[in-house]
Formats: structure tokens, sequence, C-alpha cells
């Protein structure tokens, strides 16, 4: 092998650990802090995000089912759990 292939050869090599530290580090990080839960209104919401080929977003209103929506293109999906109802905060919003 000659120097400039071998150089060539140590680029792709460096190139290709870049990228899987980098998968690693959004799938574990997706994973692990992904998901928080916050008031949206009078409601109680859970998001979540996690990895995806091909991406959209999700929104569960358990127990009538879900709804699919194909907003984004990329490598994470969003999923928003309507979890409770505040029954004073909607009383106050009417």
């Amino acid at each position: 092998m000659t120097r400039g292939a071998a150089r060539w050869a140590r680029r792709g090599l460096v190139a290709l650990a870049m990228i899987i530290v980098t998968l690693a580090g959004v799938i574990g990080g997706t994973t692990l802090g992904g998901r928080v839960t916050g008031d949206v209104g009078p409601l109680r919401v859970q998001f979540q995000l996690s990895p995806s080929t091909n991406g959209g977003s999700e929104i569960a209103v358990p127990p009538l089912g879900s709804l699919f929506l194909d907003s984004h293109s990329g490598p994470a999906r969003l999923t928003a759990r309507l979890d409770s109802l505040d029954q004073k905060r909607a009383e106050a919003l009417i």
C-alpha cells in the first residue's frame, strides 16, 4: 500500500469512527433524556423524542387512539401523549 493510499484509508476510518460515535450519542441521548412532561393549556402532556428512520409525529389520546402526522423527515419521531385534563383550568378557559 502506498503512503497516499494509507493516508486515505486512515481518514476513512476516522470518518467512520466519528459517524459511529455520533449515532451512538444521538440514540443514547434521545433514549435517556428525550422525555419531558409539561402542561399545555388545561392538559398534562408527555413529550417523547425517539430515534426513527422516517421522522413524523404521533399524538396519542388514550383511550381514543393515536393520530400520525407526516410533519417532518429526519432521524427522530416526536410523540405527544395527552395524559390528563385539569378540570379547574379547563373551566377557567371556557
